[in-house]
């Protein structure tokens, strides 16, 4: 068409929505097991408190306990970190800064947990759809949230340097 402008950036908000979209969906079994790791944080407290219960419920062990308590941390971090990368990448404003170090650290936190969660503890490994929908999407999804940021960071240097030349 004769009218569209031509370059990169013109459907920009489409592709915003699109990765937003994209992090929504890949993220949405991980943010339900991190509400169910919330929910079991007493319980976890009250094993490394009170010692481990007798032997049929022989999942409630210290090392479960400190394991969990661990991955529902790293999960927090890692969401932190995650959304400050999709909001800096989304973000129409120009001055804004991308602290690229905590945020990979953070994003690194919440893959670690993650795939700690999905392997029960680096114990099992499995490939199957749980696996896949807990995670291997959303561990390509942080990865390309945290590519576009970079790209983005890019972008808005080499802007700087042209404005200011």
């Amino acid at each position: 068409m004769a009218n569209e402008p031509d370059g990169p950036y013109f459907h920009e908000k489409e592709r915003h929505y699109l990765v937003i979209v994209e992090v929504a969906i890949c993220f949405a079994m991980p943010v339900l097991a991190l509400v169910v790791g919330l929910l079991s944080i007493p319980i976890w407290i009250a094993v490394l408190k009170y010692g481990e219960p007798p032997p049929p419920q022989t999942y409630l062990t210290n090392a479960a306990a400190w394991w969990s308590l661990l991955s529902i941390t790293g999960g927090f971090l890692g969401i932190v970190g995650l959304f400050s990368a999709l909001r800096f990448y989304v973000s129409s404003d120009l001055r804004s800064e991308f602290y690229k170090a905590p945020t990979v650290v953070l994003v690194w936190c919440g893959l670690f947990a993650l795939w700690a969660a999905a392997t029960d503890g680096f114990t099992y490994f499995a490939t199957n759809v749980l696996v896949l929908f807990t995670a291997v999407l959303p561990t390509l999804s942080a990865i390309h949230v945290l590519i576009l940021a970079f790209r983005r960071e890019n972008w808005q240097r080499r802007m700087a340097g042209l404005l200011h030349k």
